[in-house]
């Protein structure tokens, strides 16, 4: 019975760490961004890029679909 419910624990924890290393690009993925927007979302997260520049390769990315004034 104990060994049941330490299983029980240990794959539990395991589902939860696997679930949140892969939900952001799960999220990503379910939003429809391709890999390019993933990865400039992820340089700008790591502040390898400015918001300006983060802002100017976005919409060169989504191009028309995609509006400076929605930025967040």
């Amino acid at each position: 019975m104990i060994r049941l419910i330490v299983f029980g624990l240990i794959a539990l924890i395991l589902v939860i760490a696997v679930w949140s290393l892969l939900a952001p690009y799960l999220r990503s993925v379910l939003a429809g961004e391709d890999s390019a927007v993933r990865t400039l979302r992820k340089r700008y997260a790591d502040g390898e890029i400015s918001s300006r520049e983060y802002q100017e390769k976005l919409t060169v990315l989504k191009g028309d679909s995609y509006h400076p004034e929605n930025f967040d």
